[in-house]
């Protein structure tokens, strides 16, 4: 699916499950979600993970995360991108 490891790599919960969230806010159901959809999905990943967590994300910084994760700039996130993109947001072990 593209997140099964995500919660074990980052020792994260999360009270809702990350594919159905995917899903939820890939409207056009293509498979990647573009800057706003996943802008949504990031945001309710950070209302849904612990709280400790949460708190390593700030929306300010979402436009550069974005283009950052978008390896093959075509303005969408694929799951293995959106996948790095939460690993190293959501991430505690993180260097700053």
């Amino acid at each position: 699916s593209g997140f099964e490891n995500i919660s074990l790599i980052i020792s994260a919960r999360f009270s809702k499950d990350v594919d159905a969230l995917w899903r939820k806010h890939d409207l056009d159901k293509n498979g990647y979600l573009d800057r706003e959809e996943a802008r949504t999905f990031v945001f309710e990943i950070s209302e849904c993970i612990d709280t400790d967590r949460a708190k390593l994300y700030d929306p300010l910084n979402f436009d550069s995360l974005f283009n950052r994760f978008d390896e093959n700039n075509d303005k969408f996130l694929s799951k293995s991108e959106m996948a790095a993109f939460i690993k190293k947001v959501f991430n505690k072990n993180q260097e700053k």
